[in-house]
């Protein structure tokens, strides 16, 4: 389905705001709530995620007023998505530190956002000897502690 919108993925380095036609796979990190603006007076609502690609480079995704309903349910923390069209802009100079990559992303209506299912999940090592619960009667009534057996 995504060759029809892209020939190829892109690293988030790679894309710009030059770029009309594009598609990136990353991987939701932050969500923050809905916020609204203040001290103007035309009120908007708006939602800031951040997202990283395979080599952790970040970017700060922004969706405003309607596409909120589309995205929350949509967008899941540490889930991957294929994102492509969403609008790229630069990120003005200023004192604050952006890091390396100087753009953010607005999703649009025009977006389009797919979750990449992940068959097999990586396995986290377990970093703790875990011991038969048979065991612990050995060990309640001594001055022996139970060490992690690093």
């Amino acid at each position: 389905m995504w060759s029809e919108h892209a020939d190829r993925m892109l690293r988030v380095p790679e894309i710009n705001s030059c770029m009309v036609c594009w598609t990136s796979q990353v991987q939701l990190v932050e969500a923050s709530h809905v916020k609204t603006t203040c001290g103007s007076g035309l009120a908007k609502k708006f939602s800031i995620f951040v997202f990283s690609d395979f080599q952790g480079v970040k970017v700060t995704v922004l969706v405003i007023d309607e596409n909120i309903d589309r995205v929350t349910n949509l967008l899941v923390p540490f889930r991957e998505y294929h994102i492509s069209r969403a609008r790229v802009h630069e990120i003005p100079d200023c004192s604050l530190d952006v890091g390396s990559y100087r753009f953010h992303w607005v999703l649009t209506a025009e977006t389009l956002i797919e979750e990449v299912i992940v068959v097999d999940p990586p396995k986290l090592p377990s970093y703790f000897r875990l011991r038969s619960i048979a065991s612990c009667d050995t060990v309640a009534n001594t001055e022996n502690f139970i060490g992690l057996g690093l």
